[in-house]
């Protein structure tokens, strides 16, 4: 079990960036005998075959059964997490100091963003001097920050210091002091790749403080990207470590990008990238049209994502009588307008499967007047038409730099999925 959770802190630490994350995924499946295939290549695929393949951020791996498949257990998470992207004409000057204009991507805690080394990671591609080439960054030796503003300098209403933020003027990192001009980010790209032109780039701004265990007895873990690289860990340590499939289930482990701006992108839910995956399979079986609806129908998708913890200081943000604990197992997600898409029937054969194998887990809805989010769960069974489930374990300050989970409820989801690849059925 410790070394699923030091695992685990290795895999946050190598994942700065969903495409970071994607690839980080894709060496630890090669490491377990997981064949890489393109899309654009004809799949020749075999029975018992594990394979895996890559979009941007995003990846599918599975693995095969010896016999004519009869249905698919979907495990899918995502790779993306809010955070604060660089503008193409990021860098300005005010006096002597170098700054950069950066957007939301998704709904950070932009609160928490102020006062943090930060590093710049994600990808970018340049002309080096003979062709088109990409390339990941991860900056961590060329750290920024967003200082924040003194409180005796803020507006204040009635000696209280107003909490107002300016996304655009009041989130600029600042990247050093220079008396002339200077092209701070080039500098930093240059420092970690040699090229001619920087053509286009997708970056992003990460906390450096790494993830750690915390409390008197360490069972609670703290890091950035917890929403929702818990549940892409343990889809992917499930995967890897469950029984070879032997009774017609395909295992599938699903690592969506986007999630966290709605997923209507090509490496986002809402692509047709599962469900031409699964068709390729099928016609690698010599299924027609027929079977392979059969096939979406029998199958069951685990939608696996953070949910919120109960908070102590909030008492009144909860249902009085649903309060998910750390510790308790992980979180069968319900909403009576379906932002989940947990049924009676998915509930059902987890439960099952969680009473059989005696399993910690914990059924919850949220408070009547406060719309929470959602997850690839409603958009995967709407689209799919793949009977779906929402899950995933407790967290607190979500999209926050530095959230938190149990470690012992993480240990839970691994061992409940893995099993799901082995027995769950409808």
């Amino acid at each position: 079990m410790a070394e699923i959770l030091s695992d685990f802190l290795e895999f946050l630490k190598n994942s700065p960036t969903s495409w970071h994350a994607a690839a980080e995924i894709s060496n630890r499946l090669i490491q377990h005998d997981y064949t890489q295939i393109e899309e654009d290549q004809r799949w020749n695929l075999t029975d018992r075959g594990k394979y895996f393949v890559q979009r941007g951020g995003a990846l599918i791996a599975f693995s095969l059964p010896e016999k004519t498949p009869k249905r698919a257990v979907i495990a899918a998470s995502h790779t993306d997490s809010p955070s604060l992207k660089i503008k193409p004409h990021a860098e300005f000057r005010s006096h002597n100091m170098n700054l950069f204009r950066v957007d939301a991507y998704g709904g950070p805690l932009l609160s928490t963003w102020f006062d943090r080394d930060l590093a710049i990671a994600g990808q970018i591609y340049v002309d080096d001097g003979k062709q088109l080439s990409r390339h990941l960054i991860f900056a961590d030796d060329h750290q920024i920050t967003i200082p924040s503003l003194a409180i005796h300098l803020a507006e204040k209403k009635e000696g209280v210091p107003k909490q107002y933020l300016d996304k655009q003027e009041h989130l600029c990192p600042l990247a050093g002091i220079s008396e002339k001009e200077k092209n701070s980010l080039e500098k930093i790209l240059k420092s970690h790749v040699k090229y001619q032109e920087l053509l286009a780039s997708d970056l992003y701004l990460v906390p450096t403080q790494p993830p750690a265990f915390l409390g008197a007895e360490e069972d609670l873990i703290a890091a950035y990207r917890l929403d929702n690289l818990s549940s892409a860990h343990a889809s992917l340590t499930a995967l890897l470590h469950a029984k070879d499939p032997k009774n017609e289930t395909i295992q599938v482990a699903i690592f969506w990008n986007h999630e966290e701006i709605g997923s209507d992108t090509r490496e986002g839910a809402c692509s047709p990238f599962l469900d031409e995956t699964l068709k390729r399979i099928s016609l690698s079986f010599s299924l027609d049209e027929e079977d392979f609806i059969r096939l979406k129908t029998s199958s069951i998708c685990l939608s696996i994502d953070v949910s919120h913890c109960y908070h102590p200081s909030y008492p009144k943000r909860y249902d009085t009588q649903d309060h998910p604990l750390f510790g308790h197992g992980m979180i069968l997600k319900h909403s009576s307008n379906l932002r989940y898409a947990t049924t009676a029937h998915s509930a059902a054969a987890v439960a099952y499967l969680c009473k059989k194998h005696k399993i910690a887990y914990q059924d919850s809805a949220g408070h009547s007047e406060i719309r929470g989010g959602t997850t690839v769960g409603p958009i995967t069974a709407s689209t799919m038409g793949i009977t779906t489930v929402d899950l995933g374990v407790p967290l607190l300050a979500m999209h926050s730099t530095r959230e938190l989970v149990a470690a012992k409820d993480h240990l839970g989801l691994c061992q409940f999925i893995k099993l799901a690849f082995e027995e769950l059925t409808l």
